[in-house]
């Protein structure tokens, strides 16, 4: 199946389902358009200790930092694209590939 034609009949949709400093998930769903029935979806999860852990380095010591989830949710929506192309072979579409794929989010509604 060609892009085009999966979003003929299907789009993504991205969630975010939690954020705080410990932990991030996501999901993202493929929705059928016609009827905005579930068809399937992929949850990521991250887990960060949450404890306050520290790290020695040398003479020092690091705290743990507080995450940015904003630098990390392309990335994860690019992965999660990428289980759902391999699942629905969808042809020549690379999500991966940001140089030839920058923008992802005409796959959203």
């Amino acid at each position: 199946m060609k892009k085009d034609e999966f979003l003929k009949t299907y789009y993504f949709t991205f969630q975010i389902v939690k954020q705080d400093n410990a932990q991030l998930v996501v999901i993202t769903g493929v929705i059928e358009r016609k009827s905005h029935k579930v068809i399937d979806t992929i949850t990521t999860t991250l887990d960060i200790p949450s404890e306050d852990v520290w790290i020695e380095e040398g003479d020092g010591k690091m705290l743990i930092p507080v995450w940015d989830w904003a630098t990390y949710l392309d990335p994860i929506k690019r992965f999660q694209l990428d289980y759902f192309v391999k699942r629905i072979s969808i042809e020549k579409y690379f999500p991966l590939n940001i140089t030839e794929n920058g923008d992802i989010g005409e796959m959203y509604k």
